[in-house]
This record gives structure tokens, sequence and C-alpha cells, in this order.
């Protein structure tokens, strides 16, 4: 579990009762590292999968961001219990 800032779909900050609300963010950072290209997070430049990058490319692109992605849950410590990549998207089921 990451602690942290939560945001709302759209990717704003969340308030609850006026004050930014906080708690478990894990699904909000796999989210942002599927989404990030490598040096767009400036805390963390090594992060980002760019899944923009491979729209519409070959088969075989998948299999390659499904590697990057799992190498950046373990470079962030995110447990996950699977990971799916395929044309319809990405779905990671956190532990």
């Amino acid at each position: 579990m990451i602690l942290g800032v939560l945001t709302d779909d759209m990717g704003d900050l969340l308030i609850e009762n006026g004050e930014i609300a906080t708690g478990d963010c894990t699904a909000d950072m796999v989210e942002r590292i599927v989404v990030a290209s490598k040096g767009e997070i400036k805390t963390a430049p090594l992060s980002g999968c760019g899944i923009y990058s491979i729209v519409g490319g070959p088969a075989n692109a998948y299999n390659s961001f499904k590697v990057r992605l799992i190498e950046d849950l373990k470079r962030n410590n995110i447990s996950y219990k699977s990971i799916n990549v395929d044309i319809n998207g990405v779905k990671v089921e956190l532990e």
C-alpha cells in the first residue's frame, strides 16, 4: 500500500470535506506509470511505460510493454497478482 494524495477520475486532486483527500494511492500510481513515458515523472525519471507509444503498433509491442511495466512496478515496490496487456487495454490486479 502506498499512502499519498488521492485523485479523481480526471486526475485532479480529490477534495473531501474541504480538504485534500489522502489514503491508499497505489492504483493511482499504477495508472501514472502506465500512461507516463520515461522522464515525465520528475521525482522518478526512470518510471513510466508510455502506453500511448504502443497504440496501433505491432502485437509484440504489448509483450515489451508488459515487461517494462513489471520492471517499473518492482522498482516502485508495488505488488501485483496479475497483469494483462492486450488490444483492449491494461489490467493490473493488485495484491
